[in-house]
């Protein structure tokens, strides 16, 4: 019994440690950035139409990219918003192969403005209060690519509206969720006092038995 508690403790803490590092930080993104403010997607059977980003006169310094969507608002077919939607994967297309990545929330501690490489006058202020997500992948050579959003809570001809932001993924640590860690905290605690409990009652049980 006593291995079993074990054993679930940390499947429990197995499953919840994606969560610890999910998000993805502003720490983790760097110049030089290409910026398009006020990027409107339409909505037709889960899926955005497609957003096409060329990258290749922008001196990336490896193939890492973090694609940021920020300030994230849907709106329906008559342009009413709609507050319960989501954005649950990103489908990235570079010549003939596609790639499914997922979309993870983009944390940031304060109101961020980031700067067009090409145009610095083009800028985007990512605000911490709004909807933010963010993904990431590899790129080609190329630095050109397409990606569509797969969404819920959408209707067909419905529509995203956001400001976009690209820029180079950098190697810095990604920072852990404060709720995650006491959650995770809260299960450890819970999983010994099981422990202790089943450990007491073996105790019992053994003196019962003399």
């Amino acid at each position: 019994m006593k291995s079993r508690i074990i054993v679930l403790c940390a499947i429990v803490l197995a499953c919840g440690s994606n969560k610890l590092f999910a998000d993805v930080w502003s720490s983790q993104i760097g110049g030089p950035f290409g910026v398009q403010p006020d990027a409107g997607l339409i909505v037709t059977g889960g899926e955005t139409q497609g957003f096409f980003s060329d990258l290749s006169g922008l001196p990336f310094p490896g193939p890492g990219i973090v694609d940021i969507l920020s300030n994230l608002q849907g709106y329906d077919e008559y342009g009413d918003p709609i507050a319960d939607f989501q954005v649950t994967g990103a489908m990235v297309m570079q010549g003939s192969s596609m790639t499914t990545v997922p979309v993870e929330t983009f944390s940031t501690p304060s109101p961020t403005t980031y700067a067009s490489y090409l145009d610095p006058l083009n800028q985007v202020t990512v605000d911490p209060a709004n909807l933010n997500l963010s993904f990431l992948f590899d790129s080609d050579s190329s630095l050109q690519y397409t990606y569509e959003l797969e969404v819920t809570g959408i209707p067909d001809n419905g529509f995203l509206l956001y400001d976009d932001v690209e820029g180079a993924q950098i190697s810095a640590v990604p920072e852990p969720s404060p709720l995650a860690l006491v959650l995770s905290g809260l299960v450890l605690i819970a999983c010994s006092h099981c422990i202790r409990i089943y450990s007491s009652g073996r105790g019992a049980g053994t003196t019962r038995q003399v």
